[in-house]
C-alpha cells in the first residue's frame, strides 16, 4: 500500500491532534474551550507570582528580626558591661 506525503501528513496530524487531546483531559484541561484554558493558566501564573513575591518578603522580614534581635542582644550586652542600667 503506497501512502502519498499528503495523506501521511494528514495520518500524523490526526495522530497527534488525538494524543494531545488525550492528554489535556487526563491532565484535567479542558481542550474545547481555549479561552477558558488561557484564563486558568494566567490565574495560574498571577497565583505563582504572588507566592514568589510572598517568600521574598518573609525571608527580608526573617533576616530584619534575626538582625534587630542580634543588635537588641549586642546593645544590652554594652550596656550590661559598662554599669549602666
Amino acid at each position: 500500500m503506497d501512502l502519498s506525503r499528503a495523506d501521511v501528513e494528514s495520518i500524523a496530524e490526526a495522530a497527534a491532534d488525538k494524543a494531545v487531546r488525550r492528554l489535556l483531559t487526563e491532565l484535567g484541561i479542558e481542550h474545547h474551550d481555549p479561552l477558558e484554558m488561557q484564563a486558568d493558566f494566567l490565574h495560574l501564573r498571577r497565583w505563582r507570582r504572588v507566592t514568589e513575591r510572598a517568600a521574598g518578603r518573609f525571608l527580608l522580614t526573617a533576616i530584619g528580626i534575626v538582625t534587630a534581635g542580634g543588635l537588641a542582644a549586642l546593645w544590652l550586652g554594652f550596656k550590661a558591661s559598662i554599669g549602666d542600667k
